[in-house]
């Protein structure tokens, strides 16, 4: 029988989907996920689309925004194996939150992707030429529409509704475990619909 999944929807322009993901990635290293993961694309600048503007025009114009070749490569990477998924998502993500780059770039999409072992220039060119990619990345937005995810990252496990959940810093090895156990408890109990607390100074 197959293990079931845990579907996390990220956005590699967001600080708190960099955490989420890194810390879910630790839980899974340790030992502690009896899970699957099944990595999904996230639009922030889509689901942010003022009401008059078009979908349609946000993703025919890839290359002239923000983060949704980088979502794209990423759907062209998972094909590549998890060696090279997982180098190239941890990649995107510290050029965007720690080098600061501006990795809707095309040009950067493909530093980043030869910084991990890839053809980035070859692989950015069919990012262009070929729409599969974005196709798969806009796929899995528009799943996550459907169940009502608003931000990332947001967690869904088999047979709960979605938890978008934001963690103040990255953990690892038993408290990065702990933490999930507990986030998956919650989630997985249907009388808890929302938890909220006031903001917190870092």
């Amino acid at each position: 029988m197959a293990k079931e999944s845990v579907k996390v929807w990220y956005d590699f322009l967001c600080p708190w989907a960099r955490i989420g993901v890194f810390w879910i990635r630790n839980v899974q290293e340790a030992g502690g996920l009896d899970l699957d993961i099944e990595w999904k694309s996230f639009s922030l600048e889509n689901i942010n689309l003022p009401e008059e503007a078009s979908a349609d025009e946000l993703w025919a114009t890839a290359p002239e925004r923000r983060g949704l070749l980088p979502a794209a490569a990423a759907k062209w990477a998972e094909t590549q194996g998890s060696e090279v998924f997982l180098a190239y998502q941890r990649a995107m993500f510290d050029a965007r939150h720690v080098d600061r780059k501006k990795i809707g770039k095309p040009e950067v999409t493909a530093e980043i992707l030869s910084a991990v072992g890839v053809d980035g220039e070859a692989v950015t060119g069919e990012l262009v030429e070929n729409p599969k990619w974005l196709e798969a990345a806009r796929a899995d937005h528009e799943e996550a529409a459907e169940l009502g995810v608003f931000g990332v990252p947001t967690f869904v496990f088999p047979d709960a509704a979605p938890v978008f959940t934001r963690l103040l810093e990255v953990t690892e090895s038993d408290r990065a475990v702990e933490i999930y156990k507990r986030l998956r408890s919650a989630a997985e109990d249907p009388l808890i619909h929302e938890i909220k607390r006031p903001s917190l100074l870092r």
